[in-house]
C-alpha cells in the first residue's frame, strides 16, 4: 500500500474543521454532557484556541492521508511538535480515516509515516491523547509499540 501525507489546502482545512465540530457536538449530545448547540460552540472555541492562525498556526501540521495508487484522500492527520524537558515531541491531535476506507491499514501506515517524519524533525517521541475510549485505535497503537504513559478515568454523576 502506497500512502503519503500531503499538507492540507484551505478548502480541505475548512471542511475538516466543520466535520470535526459537528462530530464533537453530536458525541457530546449522545453522551448527555451538553446539547448539540453547546457542543458546536465549545468545539469552535477549542479550534480557535488550538489553531488561531488556521493552517498557518506555528508547529501544527494538518495533512491529508492519500492512497497514491488510487490518487484519493482517505483520511486526515493533524499533529504538532514542541520541546518538552529537553526533548522534541510530536503529538497526534487527530487521525480520521474516512468511513469507506476504514480497516484497510491506512491509519497504521499514516502513523508509521509520521514516526519517520518525527525522527527527521529530531523528535524523540510521538504522543497521542484521547478523551474517548476507542478500542480499535488502542489496539493499533499497541501494535505499533506505543505504551500507555498516563491514564485518566472519570465517572459522570
Amino acid at each position: 500500500m502506497m500512502v503519503k501525507l500531503v499538507p492540507m489546502n484551505e478548502l480541505e482545512f475548512e471542511m475538516y474543521v466543520q466535520y470535526s465540530i459537528q462530530e464533537y457536538a453530536q458525541e457530546q449530545e449522545k453522551s448527555g454532557r451538553e446539547s448539540e448547540d453547546e457542543g458546536v460552540h465549545e468545539a469552535e472555541q477549542q479550534y480557535q484556541q488550538l489553531l488561531p492562525q488556521g493552517l498557518q498556526t506555528p508547529n501544527h501540521t494538518l495533512c491529508m492521508i492519500v492512497d497514491e495508487e488510487r490518487d484519493k484522500s482517505v483520511g486526515v492527520l493533524w499533529f504538532d511538535q514542541h520541546a518538552q524537558e529537553n526533548e522534541r515531541q510530536v503529538n497526534i491531535n487527530d487521525i480520521v480515516i474516512f468511513e469507506e476506507f476504514r480497516r484497510r491499514g491506512y491509519a497504521k501506515r499514516a502513523i508509521q509515516l509520521l514516526e519517520k517524519q518525527a525522527i527527521e524533525l529530531g523528535a524523540t517521541s510521538v504522543v497521542l491523547r484521547t478523551l474517548e475510549p476507542n478500542e480499535s485505535m488502542r489496539i493499533l497503537y499497541e501494535r505499533l509499540k506505543h505504551m500507555v504513559a498516563s491514564m485518566s478515568m472519570s465517572k459522570s454523576l
